[in-house]
């Protein structure tokens, strides 16, 4: 628990000493999205309607899931450069906010989502069918199918743990391979040297920073859920639900999901310099990775 705490400290400390440029990147990201959307939606009205039902519906799912995943990569990779720039600074160093982009930090983002997105969406077809199968079984009890409400929808204690289970498995797909762009900037490493020191145990545990991370972001994730649903909600009843969206769910998510994550991985990294010594057998300077 301690470790947990100091490593979310870490990450909130990193934030704070780059306010403006996480500023700024909350509003671009906030328009960037808000762009993608419009941007998909206006191309999945022009899709020929004679068109086969399965080119159809490949072409929809390109359209719906290629921009975000684009976006997704794209802001990862700005905010892994802000977190950097906001780790020196706590570390005492005069920096300036440069954004350094390198083609195997690259890489190394680009592989970790898709990996982490076909894990999460294997994992959520096992989930939803058993959530099914869980849902008919108690509309079929006879215990359970005479109280008021059960009938027409699930019971909402039934809708909480299967939403909680939801987002256990995002985070856990999340943590599984978050490490990696992480080693690949501060380390210099590729993608598949990256991948050794993940599970390497420390404190006697294996895999104990994925680990770490993995409380950490199912516990972001948690919190950003109550939040969006309380805060949205009363935003949504004073100026409208797209007002409240824009100003309020977007940013608010983007600082959340983005921002926090990668500045408390961007801490967990800097802090386990000894453990990549001993896995590379040689010392490793952050910036330059040599």
């Amino acid at each position: 628990m301690n470790d947990l705490a100091a490593d979310l400290r870490g990450g909130l400390a990193i934030v704070r000493a780059s306010w403006v440029a996480v500023a700024v990147f909350v509003v671009f990201g906030a328009c960037v999205d808000m762009a993608t959307h419009a941007l998909a939606h206006s191309l999945g009205q022009q899709i020929p309607v004679e068109w086969p039902a399965f080119p159809t519906y490949a072409a929809s799912m390109a359209l719906a899931w290629l921009p975000s995943l684009v976006v997704s990569m794209v802001l990862v990779l700005f905010m892994i450069e802000i977190a950097a720039a906001g780790a020196d600074r706590c570390a005492g160093k005069d920096v300036r906010m440069q954004l350094d982009f390198k083609p195997r930090v690259a890489w190394a983002v680009v592989a970790s989502i898709c990996l982490s997105g076909m894990l999460a969406y294997v994992l959520l077809v096992v989930l939803n069918r058993i959530e099914g199968f869980l849902g008919g079984f108690m509309m079929n009890s006879p215990g359970i199918a005479g109280t008021p409400g059960i009938d027409t929808e699930d019971p909402v204690w039934f809708s909480a743990v299967m939403n909680f289970f939801y987002l256990a498995i995002v985070a856990f797909s999340v943590a599984r391979f978050a490490l990696i762009p992480f080693l690949a900037r501060h380390y210099g490493m590729g993608f598949r040297q990256a991948w050794t020191p993940q599970p390497e145990p420390v404190n006697g545990f294996i895999g104990a920073f994925r680990r770490r991370f993995f409380y950490i972001f199912l516990m972001i994730l948690i919190v950003d859920a109550v939040l969006i649903e309380l805060v949205g909600h009363m935003a949504a009843s004073v100026a409208g639900k797209g007002i409240a969206y824009v100003f309020v769910e977007l940013p608010l998510s983007i600082l959340l999901v983005t921002v926090l994550p990668v500045s408390v991985l961007t801490h967990m990294v800097r802090s386990i310099n000894p453990l990549i010594t001993r896995t590379l057998g040689r010392e490793t300077d952050y910036d330059t990775g040599k």
